[in-house]
């Protein structure tokens, strides 16, 4: 007898492993019927589900419960996160119109995916709590009969029907809850804080600063925040939002700190946005930590068991708040202390990446390693703040690619070998190429970083240079005079000590070294009257 029923245990493993797409089609019908309030079952048509979408779901969703049937804390959170991905999936797949009903669907799978990949699950504390075969609480959400009815379903191989079924009610845990105000909060007045005013807090200045600052804490070092995207009405909006989402959370009541740290994710997302001018900020490490938390957050935010107070938010005024199962109590009053009485850029930017880093993704286990420098950026940097007149911060790495790195070091090395042959015509051409190297250079670089005030000048001393050394002006007895080992002057500006200490920078010590002589050969360079037309 058990022999007969192990044969037809493996008889209906062997079935489901041949789902057909007709089954898919047959599950996602029956899991769209079953939504409350919902009468959108007829509209999943053959047409709208399309046989490759169907055949990639079961491969992937088969796969997730493969995973969770190893029945071990780490596979049931990766199976867990499979089937997140394959709902997704499938839906984004679908052509089927705007369906209420799917679109719930991913939004669950999507709340799904961030408590199961969240750092506290990865760290197997109170966001999982798993015992094979007994329990299984997810997000504070029981789950274990809920997933044992969709296992038993697609691996007994019960039917689509009863497997769409089984889905949209574990999905369902998933759902979020409206976060429209109880008539006890809404009652409840904002908290004032009384602090002395301070014109700096707020400012584009004190922004570009902040969030540098958290940006570094996040590993990116780069400063890639600058001016050209943090404009005044981009500073005044998210510190106005900054400052509603932090006197929602100051009213010490559950439902004022969920809408306060809501307010707070979403504003932030926003400015992210916003910052995405600077060439350097959407490519950042920072930033994909910062959304990948912010995003988390947001979840947490609004699942349902968030307003239900008793797992996804445990709060107790004045002494502990817990937001999916991790700890921020610290986190939010260093990061609302530091803005509310006005402790300085700084203290508000190691505050805004200390609130997010508690929400980063699990592989997200510490600041990125600083990458090797390259030493022609190295030689740049040195060149752009010499060349400087207002003593601008140093020009971002993230300026440059390594191609545009690579393509100057090339050039310039050749116009020096002709320099160094010390003839008339040689030295022309090896200027031209020195003036069209750092003019490509310049060029290529991002609006943003162009505006440094020693890069205006490194770049109008080379176009100088281009335009003097050209064959059809090229005058040796009014623009370029030279003698070989003794003086050099163009456009009648005497510059033979100039080139030399660069030339012995680059040739006899080292391409970083040469970056300050540079920078003073290109600021004379701009100083020669007229020649400004390429």
């Amino acid at each position: 007898i058990w022999a007969m029923r192990f044969l037809l245990f493996l008889a209906c493993v062997r079935a489901q492993t041949d789902v057909d797409e007709q089954y898919v089609l047959d599950m996602l019908r029956a899991a769209v019927g079953a939504v409350p309030g919902l009468r959108e079952s007829d509209l999943v048509v053959e047409a709208c589900v399309p046989q490759e979408v169907r055949g990639k779901w079961t491969s992937t969703f088969n796969d997730a419960v493969e995973t969770m049937m190893q029945k071990s804390r780490r596979t049931m959170q990766q199976g867990l996160t499979g089937v997140a991905d394959s709902i997704i999936e499938l839906v984004d797949g679908c052509e089927c119109g705007e369906l209420a009903s799917l679109k719930r669907f991913k939004e669950q799978a999507a709340r799904l995916r961030a408590f199961s990949t969240s750092r506290s699950v990865v760290n197997f504390d109170s966001r999982v709590e798993y015992e094979p075969m007994k329990t299984l609480v997810v997000g504070g959400v029981d789950l274990h009969s809920e997933l044992n009815a969709l296992l038993v379903g697609w691996k007994m191989n019960k039917g689509p029907q009863h497997t769409g079924v089984a889905l949209q009610k574990f999905l369902q845990e998933f759902s979020e809850e409206s976060v429209a105000e109880s008539a006890d909060s809404a009652q409840q007045p904002a908290v004032e804080v009384a602090v002395p005013a301070h014109v700096e807090q707020g400012s584009v200045s004190f922004w570009i600063q902040a969030l540098n600052v958290a940006f570094n804490r996040m590993g990116d070092a780069s400063k890639p925040v600058t001016s050209f995207c943090m404009t005044e009405d981009v500073a005044k909006r998210y510190s106005t939002l900054l400052e509603e989402g932090f006197q929602e959370m100051l009213k010490k009541t559950k439902r004022g700190m969920q809408r306060g740290l809501r307010l707070i994710a979403e504003s932030t997302q926003a400015l992210l946005q916003d910052l995405e001018r600077c060439h350097a900020v959407p490519i950042s490490v920072a930033t994909r930590k910062f959304r990948s938390a912010i995003e988390r957050l947001l979840v947490f935010a609004t699942a349902k068991t968030v307003v239900n107070y008793g797992a996804q938010v445990e709060y107790e005024a004045m002494k502990g708040l817990k937001v999916g199962g991790i700890d921020i109590h610290k986190e939010v009053n260093l990061f609302l202390g530091a803005w509310m009485f006005k402790h300085g850029a700084d203290e508000v930017g190691t505050g805004l990446q200390e609130f997010f880093w508690d929400f980063a993704d699990a592989e997200d286990e510490g600041p990125a390693e600083a990458p090797v420098e390259s030493p022609i950026y190295t030689m740049l940097r040195d060149a752009f703040a010499a060349a400087s007149a207002q003593g601008d911060t140093t020009v971002p790495k993230t300026c440059f690619t390594a191609g545009v790195l690579n393509e100057f070091e090339a050039a310039v090395e050749g116009a020096i070998d002709h320099m160094l042959k010390k003839r008339s015509k040689t030295m022309q051409q090896g200027l031209k190429e020195l003036a069209d190297a750092t003019v490509d250079l310049v060029g290529a670089l991002p609006a943003e970083c162009a505006q440094h005030s020693g890069v205006d000048r490194v770049f109008r001393g080379a176009k100088k240079i281009k335009v003097l050394t050209r064959k059809t002006v090229v005058d040796y007895g009014t623009h370029i005079e030279y003698e070989a080992m003794k003086s050099l002057r163009v456009g009648g500006i005497a510059m033979h000590s100039e080139l030399n200490a660069f030339i012995a920078a680059w040739k006899l010590r080292s391409k970083e070294e040469s970056g300050s002589p540079f920078g003073i050969l290109m600021q004379k360079c701009s100083t020669i009257a007229g020649h400004d037309d390429l």
